[in-house]
C-alpha cells in the first residue's frame, strides 16, 4: 500500500448489512444468494479486481484491475489445514 491509500476496516455491522444485501454496490442489480458479499471498487466496477496475499500476513488486498485503487484489505485468521 502506498502513502496516499488508506486502509479503512468495514465495522462488522456494514459486513452484517452487506451480508444481507449481497453486495457493496448499492445499486448492484444481480440476485445474490444470501450470505456472500461481493466486494466492488466505485472506480472501475466492470474491470474486477485482483487479490492478493503475502504468505505469514495474514491479510488478502484487492485492489482495482484497472487502476489499482485499493478497494479492501481484509485480516483472515491463519488456521492449520486439516485434512479428511
Amino acid at each position: 500500500m502506498n502513502d496516499s491509500e488508506q486502509s479503512v476496516p468495514y465495522a462488522l455491522e456494514a459486513l452484517e448489512a452487506m451480508a444481507e444485501y449481497g453486495c457493496a454496490n448499492p445499486h448492484c442489480k444481480h440476485q445474490h444468494k444470501p450470505g456472500e458479499v461481493f466486494l466492488v471498487q466505485k472506480c472501475h466496477p466492470i474491470t474486477g479486481v485482483n487479490v492478493s496475499y503475502v504468505k505469514g500476513s495474514g491479510v488478502l488486498t484487492i485492489k482495482c484491475h484497472t487502476c489499482e485503487a485499493l478497494v479492501a484489505e481484509i485480516s483472515v485468521n491463519l488456521l492449520p489445514i486439516r485434512y479428511a
